[in-house]
């Protein structure tokens, strides 16, 4: 069921009863799911693996059109950075330029931003994510940790209304995860991502955050209060 907006917030997603799965699959991953997410939101998407939590954010997302439903806003020329920024899980894959710097810039070309303004925006994340000493180093030669610093850096810096996290964080230490996390919801509660939605199967991330929802049986099984729905996740063997 899709959450409950108090009288002032503003709805930034909205999937409605939808059936998702990839582009030539003949029948979906995912039926009847339906989620709000709200301005200030941080949310989690749990599920076991093989459970369609990468089906979901790739749909939002606006890479695989819905089967069946409706998504607002939508995304009728598939992905746009400038509707939602998307994080997968392989970092080396999706860094594209030759320095750290360049590849922060990259995502704010096509906001018509003028120079003064995007470079503010660049120092800014830069800063954030503590990337102020790899501003010249090639993000191939970094360590897993610094890479996803680096795209989350990228994915922040055009202020997305909706940040899509899809299991950033496999490859991380403990302390590389909890700090990449605690930036990233700093951004969120700084008002430069409108919301954010994680996909994990890790449960102390899914307890730091403020909604939650579950996958299994094909489709969306809960989504509220993230304490309560992982609770119930846990003793439904969903995770």
């Amino acid at each position: 069921m899709p959450s409950v907006a108090d009288d002032g917030d503003h709805l930034l997603l909205s999937l409605a009863d939808a059936d998702l799965g990839p582009p030539g699959r003949l029948h979906p991953i995912l039926t009847g799911v339906s989620l709000d997410l709200f301005r200030g939101d941080v949310a989690v998407i749990l599920g076991k693996n093989g459970s369609g939590k990468s089906t979901l954010l790739k749909s939002l997302a606006g890479l695989w059109p819905l089967r069946r439903g409706t998504l607002f806003p939508p995304a009728p020329r598939g992905f746009d950075s400038r509707r939602a920024g998307l994080v997968l899980d392989d970092p080396p894959s999706e860094l594209v330029s030759a320095n750290v710097t360049r590849e922060v810039e990259f995502g704010l070309e096509n906001l018509g931003l003028d120079m003064e303004s995007a470079r503010a925006r660049r120092d800014l994340v830069l800063e954030l994510f503590d990337l102020d000493g790899f501003r010249n180093a090639d993000p191939q030669h970094l360590s897993p940790g610094e890479q996803e610093r680096v795209l989350l850096a990228a994915m922040v810096a055009p202020d997305p209304p909706i940040l899509l996290l899809d299991d950033p964080f496999l490859y991380l230490s403990p302390k590389e995860m909890w700090s990449a996390w605690r930036r990233t919801v700093e951004a969120t509660r700084a008002g430069r991502i409108g919301a954010l939605l994680l996909a994990t199967h890790d449960v102390d991330l899914a307890l730091s955050c403020r909604k939650a929802g579950s996958l299994g049986r094909g489709g969306l099984v809960a989504w509220g209060d993230a304490a309560e729905v992982v609770g119930d996740a846990l003793r439904s063997g969903l995770l």
